[in-house]
């Protein structure tokens, strides 16, 4: 009896210890800061509280966790809890490398909670907010619907398009202020950045204007990750963003796709299109000692299984034909650039035109939505690919030699880059010799040959005997248009090519461009006629900046700046031709410091000019001027105001406070204030661009 009494009173004693025990795994929380950190059980009992952290990060890679970080903080009283205790298998502040699974748990043990605590906060550097002690679960995120698609009859329609969406488990604290869309004009060979703000509550839209049917990509700013979308303009598309997925995926270097889904009418099309996970890099720069078969062989061997997973996916996931067709026509181009990429750059030598038919041909008659896939870098490529006999130069081999010879006789010294580009150009062996060699060695070459003139001070006595010479011959027996057209078969350009032609010569002279459409370059796609003919009209004198956000922005920006010609240069560290600029005019600069009649404003990203090195820039370049380093999200609106991608931009004002040119230069600005009688004099050649 006496046996039975103490085992009755044992099990009442596990009971009473087991109820004085609380654990909670998974607790839910408001936001963490990090991908890699996780809680994923807290345990309290009345004499300790033990919380369990589970590191998800890249296998074999290191992570280190700092003392100074693993404290517990009460958010109600600001209190810190220090751990009494570690149960960890590595040290703290030294390296451990991540086992094979990329996981990896710990546990931290504090002294016990006061009394009423709801939630807490762990760490700081990979703080985790708002764990919830009351063992209530994360809600997941609400889904997004899709709605009826509208067809568009062709994909060179052109007009408006919603784009909105929310980041379920959105917190200010993660960084994230503004998306950005990356539209492309390809007509006009332009990129045109579209802001998306987000809102405190972590939703965001936006309705702007689509000039044709294309996918592109939407870039989380502050993460740095982009996933492809497709849209039609007359339609719409949601996108819901999973915070806490998303930066579990970012951590450990995995595409984010899983974290995101679509709605509305273009959710379908771009649900099928990110589902279909296609991992194979591009190998081009692999290949520079492969010969032309070899890499012909290997790239093509790429694209076929590509093309396999794609067929694969669509059979099993039965997907719509146009999705189908936007991933064959993405693989297809991607496979073009490729080679190209390695015909032009890896290949080591001018190829045969043999070469490229084949797979020129079959991306040229290619259906036009291959312009919707992937078209801006594969225009790139084929308007400047060595395949064109226009990209190909016979070179008068004199020409290069006598101003060589020239050059050496007045004292000029070549180094070794320069003399082994000049053989590129010039076969010394054979002096009446015509060589065959592309556009670009002969450019590189009288680069050189100018730089190494000008560092002898040379350069005077080099242009007086260029004058005296012919110029360069050129024995081309077939244009551009007629290598086309007999490797298509056919009299009609393809639309593809139509774009290269528009997207390489409407860049810098529009109206030059419409003036020669159909009689030299055989433009007959309509939307191009029109599309380019409207951008070549003369634009009006002066505008007013908007009344948009981002016009309101630069407004506030060039008041200081009223009644003066205003140069707005927008600029970053890692650029060369941005400090070339600053670096070019600074004599000039601080020639005309202090005039009243003009200013130059510099403005960079805090993004691209880390403040140490921006400061150091600044002092030794740019002190003492009129400067703005802004947060990502205002250089975005900036972009898209202009409508520029690439820097250094420079953006003219006149006294009044009016946009007078988006695309001017450091050379005309000076000489617009010599023509205005502003300044009296440039400084002694002075002949930046």
């Amino acid at each position: 009896m006496l046996k039975k009494l103490l085992l009755v009173a044992a099990a009442i004693g596990l009971t009473c210890a087991a109820a004085s025990s609380k654990v909670i795994k998974s607790p839910a929380y408001d936001f963490r800061k990090h991908g890699i950190w996780k809680v994923s059980a807290v345990e309290q009992t009345k004499d300790a509280t033990r919380v369990t952290f589970k590191a998800k990060y890249k296998p074999k890679w290191w992570i280190r966790v700092d003392t100074s970080e693993v404290f517990i903080h009460l958010p109600e009283t600001g209190e810190v809890v220090k751990p009494l205790s570690y149960d960890c298998d590595f040290k703290f502040n030294d390296k451990f490398v991540m086992p094979e699974s990329g996981e990896h748990e710990f546990t931290l043990t504090y002294p016990p909670l006061p009394k009423g605590v709801k939630k807490i906060d762990t760490g700081s550097g990979w703080a985790v907010y708002g764990i919830d002690l009351s063992g209530k679960k994360k809600k997941s995120p609400k889904a997004v619907k899709t709605t009826p698609y509208h067809p568009i009859k062709t994909i060179f329609a052109s007009d408006s398009i919603t784009v909105s969406g929310r980041i379920d488990g959105y917190d200010p604290r993660c960084g994230i202020n503004v998306m950005e869309l990356d539209i492309k004009d390809i007509a006009l060979g332009k990129h045109i950045p579209v802001a998306i703000p987000v809102n405190p509550d972590g939703t965001f839209k936006r309705h702007f204007y689509l000039p044709m049917a294309q996918l592109t990509d939407f870039k989380i700013q502050g993460y740095e990750k982009y996933f492809p979308v497709y849209l039609e303009p007359e339609n719409n598309l949601e996108i819901l963003i999973d915070y806490d997925r998303m930066i579990e995926q970012s951590a450990t270097d995995d595409p984010i796709y899983p974290a995101i889904t679509f709605g509305g009418s273009m959710g379908t099309v771009n649900e099928e299109i990110n589902g279909c996970h296609v991992s194979l890099p591009s190998i081009s720069h692999t290949l520079r000692n492969a010969s032309p078969a070899e890499a012909k062989q290997r790239i093509l061997h790429r694209s076929d299984s590509v093309m396999a997973v794609i067929d694969e996916y669509a059979a099993q996931k039965n997907i719509s034909p146009k999705s189908a067709q936007i991933l064959h026509n993405y693989a297809l181009a991607d496979r073009t650039e490729d080679l190209l990429s390695y015909a032009e750059f890896e290949s080591g030598s001018i190829l045969p035109q043999e070469f490229y038919t084949d797979f020129l041909k079959e991306v040229l008659t290619a259906d036009s939505t291959i312009l919707a896939s992937k078209s801006y870098f594969l225009l790139n490529r084929l308007a400047f690919c060595n395949a064109l006999p226009e990209s190909r130069t016979d070179v008068n081999v004199n020409v290069m030699r006598r101003l060589l010879d020239a050059a050496k006789e007045a004292g000029v010294e070549f180094n070794e880059e320069e003399q082994k580009q000049f053989n590129k150009v010039a076969n010394f062996e054979s002096p009446d010799s015509i060589q065959d060699s592309t556009q670009q060695d002969v450019f590189r070459a009288m680069f050189l040959l100018q730089q190494a003139a000008q560092r002898a001070d040379k350069m005077d006595h080099l242009i007086e005997i260029y004058s005296t010479l012919p110029p360069v011959s050129s024995n081309k027996k077939e244009t551009n248009r007629q290598f086309i057209q007999r490797i298509t078969g056919s009299e009609e350009l393809p639309a593809l090519w139509q774009f290269a032609v528009t997207a390489k010569n409407g860049r810098y002279n529009l109206q030059y461009l419409v003036n020669d459409m159909d009689s030299v370059h055989g433009i007959t796609n309509q939307y191009l006629i029109d599309h380019i003919t409207e951008a070549a009209q003369p634009k009006p004198g002066a505008r007013k900046l908007p009344d948009t956000p981002a016009g309101l922005l630069m407004q506030r920006f060039i008041e200081p700046y009223r009644g003066k010609y205003l140069l707005v240069d927008f600029w970053d560290i890692f650029c060369g031709p941005c400090r070339a600029g600053i670096e070019g005019t600074q004599e000039m600069r601080e020639l005309h410091r202090g005039n009243p009649g003009f200013a130059i404003l510099f403005i960079c990203s805090e993004k691209g000019s880390p403040l140490e090195k921006y400061n150091a820039y600044v002092e030794k370049h740019l002190k003492g001027e009129n400067i703005l380093r802004l947060p990502e999200e205002q250089i975005i609106m900036m972009r898209e105001l202009f409508e520029f991608n690439g820097i250094p931009r420079y953006i003219l004002f006149n006294p009044d406070g009016d946009v007078v040119d988006s695309d001017f230069s450091q050379h005309g600005f000076w000489n617009l204030l010599k023509d205005k009688g502003i300044i009296n004099e440039l400084t002694e050649g002075f002949d930046y661009y």
